[in-house]
């Protein structure tokens, strides 16, 4: 009988662990400097403009875990004062589309994107002349609700997308996102995992009256 039981808990939890990670994946989305070539024929973020990367993917049957967007060997054109506010979109056409921006103070997304479809995610400012490479980690980010759970709601109905409101005009290399996921535990998967904890309970309290 404790040989029955330590198989069952050891089975459980190897089960487990083999059904959820079949589904951990890392998923990298990238634009170049090449992408970002716009209607005014030079490449980088324009001042004149804002800017919104869709992305379309599936993630379904796991979650978000963590996130980040790198922004490779940005520099501002001039030295002056510079803003580059960064949002996470919902529900936006696939690939980067571009629209005219009229800069005052503060970002045009206030005022031009449906408040319902976007959150703020971070501002980068006064970047100088020279490439800096940036991370914005999205587990790191605050604004009342956790940047990484607005990214799981954002995501879930497959199309999101990053904002992107320069207020100079910036060079840079490529702009990344990094997303790593986990697996959702299946119904199944909880049962095998749930067998093997009443396993080693079990064979816990024959250990004991033992």
């Amino acid at each position: 009988m404790k040989r029955f039981l330590v198989c069952l808990a050891i089975f459980g939890f190897l089960a487990a662990f083999a059904t959820g990670s079949a589904h951990s994946a890392t998923y990298n989305f990238e634009l170049s400097s090449t992408d970002l070539s716009n209607a005014f024929g030079d490449p980088g973020l324009n001042h004149d403009l804002y800017y919104i990367w869709g992305i379309t993917q599936n993630f379904g049957g796991e979650t978000v875990t963590s996130a980040t967007l790198s922004f490779n060997n940005i520099s501002n054109w001039i030295v002056e004062p510079n803003w580059l506010y960064v949002y996470l979109v919902d529900s936006v056409p696939t690939g980067l589309h571009w629209y005219n921006s009229p800069k005052g103070a503060g970002s045009t997304f206030d005022s031009l994107v449906p408040q319902s479809n976007y959150a703020y995610l971070d501002t980068l400012n006064d970047l100088p002349t020279t490439g800096q490479n940036i991370v914005l980690d999205l587990g790191a980010l605050s604004g009342g609700r956790s940047a990484i759970d607005l990214f799981g709601l954002f995501v879930s109905d497959t199309v999101f997308g990053i904002g992107l409101d320069p207020h100079c005009h910036y060079w840079l290399d490529t702009i990344s996102l990094n997303v790593v996921t986990a697996p959702v535990p299946e119904p199944g998967t909880l049962v095998l995992l749930g067998s093997g904890l009443v396993g080693i309970a079990s064979w816990g309290r024959r250990r004991v009256r033992g």
